[in-house]
This record gives C-alpha cells, structure tokens and sequence, in this order.
C-alpha cells in the first residue's frame, strides 16, 4: 500500500469512528447515566418550587424562646423542605440556632427544633432555605415586641429570666382590641415576677387606646405616674397577688393578662388606666 492509500484509509476509519460516535449521541444519550465520583449525579429533576420564602417565629413561646420556625411564600409542587436559621454576631461569627424540616403544605412548612433559641433580629438573622434539595431565596423576619418586658423579683439564686409574649388581637374592630400578654420564666421553681407593659407601643398594640382594662383582674397594679395621660408613653406596670396564686410563675406554669383597649368607651373590667 502506497503512502497516499495508507492516508486514505487512515481518513476513512477515522470517519466511521466519528459517525459511530455521533450514532451513540443521538440514538443512547438519553440512557446516559453519570455514576460515582466526587459528582455522583446519576439523574435530576426539574425544580419543583420557587420562592422568594419568608422565615418567621412561631408556635408557643416560653421566656422569650422558640423551638419552631415557619417557611411561607413557596410556590410549586415540592414536599419536603428544609430550613436553616442563623444569627449573626460580629463580622464573621454564625451560629445556627434551628435545622430542621417538614412538610410542604399550600407553600408552607413548620420545622421543630428540640433546643428552645432566642430568635434573632431581621438584621442579625440569616436563612437557608431549600425544597427537594432545590435552594430558594429567603430572607428571615422578626421583630420582639416592644409593648413588654419582665423582671424576675426577689432571691433568684438560679439566675432564671422572664418575658412577655403577646397573642393576636381578637376583637379586630378599628376602635377596641383584646389582647392576651403571657409572662414565661425559664425557671422550673416558681418565681415572684414583675411585668411592665406600654400601651402606646404600635409593635404590641394596634392603636393607642385612651380606655385599657384588664379581665382576668388577679393583680396588683402599680400606682400610674402623675402626668400619665399626657405623655407619649402609657407605661404600666403589674405583679401577681399572693391571695390570688398569681405571685409566681415558672416554667411550667405561666400566666396570662388578657387587656382590652377601646378608642370610645370607658372600660368597666379591672381598669388599667382612663385618659378621656
């Protein structure tokens, strides 16, 4: 064979090679499957959800602290998901205070931690979010209220906390609210407790009301400052009665002050204060 046939035939074989190659493309990609390695992607599907989701507090509170988180804002056809909460303190240091999943239900899920976290602010709080294993945008939301704080009274040689956690207003008129504030300790034995509530703080109450009471009526207020009603505050503070069984909490136990606020008309139960 001459040097111009070899060359020939070397040209023809490489052809043939390239249109087998190029039958396996056509005809068996679709059968492909990448297995092992550092990558084992063997297969995928397609996203099933997007976001952006909206990560908040939620469930029952105790001194402050939450032990669940809820995703909303998903969209698609995802069944687990995924989320994770950081806080942030510093330039550099995160520490994740919830990782947990649940159940994708109408674009939302709850995920439980066993450790009780103090939630992190909007600003210092970071998220993860993800649904069968796709990532989501998210972005974490909370703001403590303002409206109550608590103090823990007397010997407390367990260095135990309290705090004020308030429920949703279920009158919902424009012009009268009723609002449950709970008080929690982290304390297992019971603790004498003080609460101290504004009543012009808009992150805990809708409106400023010129009439509050209280209907519960098993404390003892402290005596309002002169000038009360014609400052911009409307602070007020509460402690349990001994006759009552209200003088202490504790972990196990908490209480609950349940207010109403009206903009019109003076209110008869337990009255908090009246600035007609």
């Amino acid at each position: 064979m001459t040097r111009a046939s070899r060359r020939v035939a070397v040209s023809a074989l490489v052809a043939l090679l390239c249109l087998a190659v190029a039958g396996l493309s056509s005809a068996g990609a679709a059968g492909l499957r990448l297995a092992g390695g550092a990558s084992p992607y063997d297969s995928t599907g397609p996203r099933c959800s997007t976001g952006p989701a909206v990560v908040q507090p939620t469930g029952t509170v105790v001194a402050g602290r939450y032990t669940q988180v809820r995703v909303t804002g998903l969209t698609g056809t995802c069944s687990t998901g995924r989320v994770i909460v950081s806080t942030t303190t510093g330039t550099s240091t995160s520490t994740v205070v919830l990782d947990g999943t649940g159940t994708v239900t109408a674009g939302a899920f709850t995920a439980t931690t066993a450790t009780p976290f103090t939630p992190p602010s909007s600003s210092t709080g970071t998220v993860f979010v993800s649904v069968d294993t796709w990532p989501v945008p998210a972005t974490w939301t909370f703001a403590p209220a303002g409206g109550g704080s608590c103090v823990v009274l007397g010997p407390n040689p367990s260095g135990a906390t309290c705090a004020v956690s308030f429920g949703a207003d279920t009158d919902g008129r424009a012009d009268v609210y009723n609002i449950k504030a709970t008080v929690t300790t982290t304390s297992a034995n019971p603790v004498q407790w003080q609460a101290t509530f504004d009543f012009a703080n808009l992150t805990s109450f809708p409106f400023v009301a010129r009439y509050v009471g209280e209907y519960a009526g098993n404390w003892a207020l402290q005596p309002l400052p002169t000038g009360f009603c014609s400052g911009a505050a409307r602070v007020v503070s509460y402690q349990g009665l001994p006759n009552r069984g209200t003088q202490h909490v504790s972990a196990a136990s908490p209480l609950t002050l349940d207010f109403v606020g009206s903009l019109t008309s003076p209110v008869g139960n337990n009255v908090v204060y009246s600035c007609p």
